[in-house]
């Protein structure tokens, strides 16, 4: 029991991860990672700032935050693929190894915590330059994505809850 909640736990986080990586939105990721430009949901946080209707002086500072922290983001973001990848051969060569999984999971945590500062850094900055009916309507999209993904997930493990139940009659 205890290895597969332990494989489940790991399934659970590269999907997770995954999802991250494509699913991206104002203030879900980081720039450079999920949600931001150089990253794989670029494009989402672009639809989110065009509908919020920027001033162009707010979409240049925006864009110059962005830009000074491009760089780092886009080194952040490769750590943290480099540690799921670790964490993921690991996985792969000695599943049952319960101290070779944790030991590989400390750099996916590491990398992770960078990202999120990053991301933390770079969102007080861009919400200091949006007006309070812009952070009001980011904030209320935010929490519809949370919504959408919360649905996507508990939906995930719906079906395979069936599948688990289905197949082990």
């Amino acid at each position: 029991m205890k290895r597969i909640t332990a494989l489940l736990a790991i399934l659970f986080l590269f999907g997770v991860t995954a999802w991250g990586a494509q699913e991206g939105a104002l203030g879900q990721g980081g720039p450079g990672g999920p949600g931001g430009p150089g990253g794989p949901g670029g494009r989402h946080l672009v639809k989110a700032l065009e509908r919020l209707d920027l001033s162009s002086e707010q979409k240049h500072a925006i864009a110059v935050i962005l830009k000074n922290n491009r760089e780092e983001a886009k080194k952040d973001f490769e750590a943290l693929k480099q540690a799921h990848e670790g964490l993921r051969e690991v996985t792969d060569k000695t599943p049952g190894n319960e101290a070779a999984v944790k030991a590989a999971y400390k750099p996916v945590a590491v990398a992770g915590e960078q990202l999120a500062l990053l991301h933390a850094k770079v969102k007080a900055q861009v919400d200091a330059l949006l007006t309070p009916e812009q952070r009001a309507k980011a904030q209320k999209e935010r929490e519809e994505f949370k919504g959408k993904m919360k649905d996507r997930f508990h939906n995930s493990h719906e079906d395979l809850d069936k599948w688990i139940d289905d197949n082990s009659k």
